[in-house]
């Protein structure tokens, strides 16, 4: 997120600084020198975070109404007018199945999510503008993957996607806006979740968009000398299905380079028959030839 709040070197403002995602934020952009105004609705705890980043500080609930707008004005008079990013860190986890959801529900999601950021932005933006400043927002996976008991956070969170994007039209080229959308965190606010290491497990797998499957079609060298560094440098696991007759052949490992591969606890080696053949039967072949030709492949 950090690369996205580009401006000058004016401060960072930061809402919801007290949460999982706004600290640990807070704690990246101070690693990297940038200069912070904090927000959140816990005075004591926004100041003691205060203090551990050399930051400013201004208390505010967002849920109450033209807070969120007062405290990005009280931000840009501290930082002499000019705001370089802000983000809006604030959020809830409301799940229920949509026949317990209340209308009041919706509402109060809408209100935190969107109207805040909307009264965030709005109060912040001359400062914005006069530092070039940029703006993310944050959504949530659940709004484009349809997960069950997400309804009331979803629309919420879709409303922040509505947002940001109307945003971005609007307020082009002085200032940029942005959302991420990241899945389950582990923060004090989903600790009821998260301690759950079952469901925690559960929800996390409900989503595989962010998630691939790296594999290798045969023994080739080259995933050898250059593939198999570069993933075990990053820390990535793969798999290499293996043509047993190509071993050893021009352009392909040798058994000893299988083997050391075979030894990484990131590699799987599987089995991809010994001539990689198609094991389908072919048009007009005899069964009997059939049988003896992907039994060979098989052995």
């Amino acid at each position: 997120m950090t690369d996205i709040l580009e401006g000058d070197e004016a401060p960072v403002l930061i809402y919801g600084a007290t949460g999982g995602v706004g600290s640990a934020l807070a704690r990246l952009l101070a690693a990297e020198g940038r200069a912070l105004i904090l927000s959140g609705r816990d005075a004591d705890r926004l100041a003691r975070l205060g203090r551990e980043l050399g930051a400013r500080t201004v208390p505010a609930d967002v849920t109450e109404a033209g807070a969120a707008a007062g405290a990005a004005k009280a931000a840009a008079e501290l930082a002499g007018g000019r705001l370089g990013g802000l983000a809006y860190c604030v959020g809830s986890i409301a799940l229920k199945p949509v026949h317990r959801a209340s209308a009041g529900d919706f509402i109060e999601a809408f209100q935190l999510n969107v109207v805040g950021a909307a009264e965030a932005v709005s109060g912040a933006l001359p400062a914005l503008k006069a530092a070039g400043g940029s703006v993310v927002l944050v959504s949530t996976v659940a709004v484009a993957h349809g997960f069950p008991n997400h309804a009331v956070i979803a629309a919420a969170k879709g409303g922040v996607e509505g947002l940001t994007r109307s945003l971005a039209a609007e307020l082009a080229p002085k200032v940029r806006v942005n959302a991420v959308a990241p899945s389950l965190i582990r923060s004090r606010m989903s600790e009821a979740i998260t301690r759950n290491e079952t469901m925690a497990e559960a929800l996390a797998g409900e989503d595989d968009s962010s998630r691939v499957a790296i594999t290798f079609d045969d023994a080739y060298e080259s995933v050898y000398q250059n593939a198999s560094p570069l993933l075990e440098r990053h820390g990535l696991p793969y798999t290499i299905f293996v043509n047993t007759d190509a071993i050893g052949s021009r352009g392909y490992m040798s058994w000893e380079q299988l083997q050391e591969l075979a030894t990484g606890e990131q590699v799987t080696i599987a089995n991809h028959s010994t001539d990689h053949g198609h094991l389908a039967r072919k048009p007009g072949e005899p069964e009997a030839q059939w049988h003896k030709r992907t039994e060979h492949s098989l052995d």
